[in-house]
């Protein structure tokens, strides 16, 4: 299977990437994509991509791609955040994905 995750520079990111890669295919995205290249470096079946899933034209030409699966982790993790802060990447980037996901 081909499997898009986004925020995958995160804990759970790290972790599920590297165990999803025992079997699959998968696109690993983030914004940050120092801990990704890092840890995946010797790896043939990852593309490591840069996403800033706030620019929706981003996500539309990414997610054109066919997936057999999308894990959206992206967004601020912080309980303590305020609306404000969250607003842009946690509410507007989740829908970004889930539009672009639509569309296909």
């Amino acid at each position: 299977m081909k499997i898009l995750i986004t925020g995958a520079s995160g804990n759970i990111g790290l972790n599920i990437t590297e165990y999803l890669l025992k079997n699959h295919e998968v696109v690993a995205t983030d914004i940050n994509l120092e801990p990704l290249t890092k840890k995946f470096l010797n790896f043939n079946n990852i593309i490591i991509q840069k996403l800033d899933i706030t620019d929706q034209e981003s996500c539309h030409h990414l997610v054109n791609d066919n997936f057999d699966w999308v894990i959206h982790l992206g967004g601020i993790p912080h309980p303590d955040s305020s609306f404000e802060e969250l607003l842009e990447l946690n509410i507007r980037g989740t829908y970004n994905i889930l539009d672009s996901l639509v569309g296909n």
